[in-house]
């Protein structure tokens, strides 16, 4: 109805019948009553019906709510599907002889109920199924327009916080990941970072991510600085960490709250070339081979339990921008790839440290 919220329609409480209905079944105008609850018309109606029975419903000839035809369209759910988990707008069938079916009618109005002759009751025969609904289609009808509310996404999955200090390209082909339709593991419901002004918090800003600037001057220790960090994430109820460029080495205690729940990217194929200068070590090794990896992150830097790695091929020309450039490429596959893993579940850290994969 008009001016009425998504969220009042749906916690509508359901109807009382007993008022209209009771008076019909004690005068044997109504032989039995079928509450449509959860199963829908195709499974409740049945339970009061003999094996030998079926009945035929015509979905032209009672209100289809709204609210229905809103979660048909909104979750792309098949007339069948509707039929078999919601009511659609009947919230209880009874059945009678056709002597009776018009004085029921009336009777159920008169006692504040919509009511409508929906269907007859009819051999089974050969059909499978003991309710078989004629325009089922109906039921999945489109509205003129959506509520506002029905376009928006729903936020779903895992709760996930990314920390930052810079750019955020990585924490960007994360956005972009969970943008997708298909996507739907999880969200991120905060961007943290240790400097303000940073291109990652705009970038955060810009697709409506929660964000929070938390300095690591001011603190006497790592120690303290963690702590505020770790308060912050507990706050926004956060279930996995991703650290995307967070120039900050965390302590022990820091990494032992979040293990197995904190994934941290490095620019190689490790266990080569660990620390801080990557790229370096790479063309001063002169390999022809690099890339990156996506790991759990452990108390000892770039050592934890690989997760994804992908790889780029070094050429003998390459500078430090070009080697850097082509690693990101593959970084930005790697690491939504890595966050869908473990939100999924398809990937652990077990108490030996090491990685242990499940299937999907």
């Amino acid at each position: 109805q008009e001016g009425t919220t998504l969220g009042r329609a749906l916690l509508a409480p359901t109807k009382i019948y007993c008022k209209g209905v009771l008076p019909l079944m004690r005068d044997g105008r109504a032989k039995v009553f079928a509450h449509i609850t959860g199963g829908g018309l195709l499974e409740n109606i049945p339970r009061v019906l003999t094996k030998e029975l079926a009945v035929r419903l015509d979905a032209k000839q009672w209100d289809i709510l709204p609210v229905f035809r809103w979660l048909a369209q909104g979750g792309r759910v098949a007339a069948h599907e509707m039929a078999r988990t919601f009511n659609c707008g009947l919230g209880a069938v009874l059945i009678a002889s056709p002597q009776h079916a018009n004085s029921i009618v009336a009777s159920l109005k008169a006692a504040d109920h919509a009511a409508w002759l929906v269907g007859k009751v009819q051999s089974r025969g050969d059909h499978t199924e003991q309710v078989l609904i004629n325009d089922i289609e109906r039921l999945t009808q489109p509205l003129a327009t959506l509520p506002e509310q029905a376009t928006q996404r729903v936020p779903a999955g895992k709760r996930v916080a990314v920390l930052i200090s810079g750019s955020g390209t990585n924490l960007q082909a994360i956005i972009d990941d969970l943008a997708k339709p298909s996507s739907r593991h999880a969200h991120i419901v905060l961007v943290l970072s240790n400097k303000d002004g940073v291109r990652g918090l705009e970038r955060a800003e810009k697709a409506g991510i929660p964000t929070q600037v938390i300095s690591h001057k001011g603190f006497k220790d790592r120690a303290e600085y963690d702590e505020k960090v770790h308060e912050a994430l507990v706050a926004a109820n956060v279930e996995i960490v991703v650290l995307a460029g967070f120039m900050r080495i965390l302590t022990e205690g820091f990494v032992a709250r979040w293990q197995g729940r904190m994934l941290n990217i490095h620019p190689s194929l490790l266990p080569s070339f660990r620390g801080h200068n990557a790229h370096e070590q790479v063309l001063a090794a002169g390999v022809r081979l690099s890339g990156c990896t996506v790991h759990f992150v452990e108390p000892e830097v770039d050592a934890g339990g690989i997760i994804v790695q992908r790889s780029v091929a070094v050429h003998p020309t390459d500078t430090l921008d070009d080697l850097q450039e082509r690693v990101k490429v593959v970084e930005h596959v790697a690491y939504p790839e890595a966050l869908r893993l473990l939100a999924t579940e398809q990937v652990r850290r077990n108490d030996n440290g090491r990685v242990v994969f499940t299937s999907s």
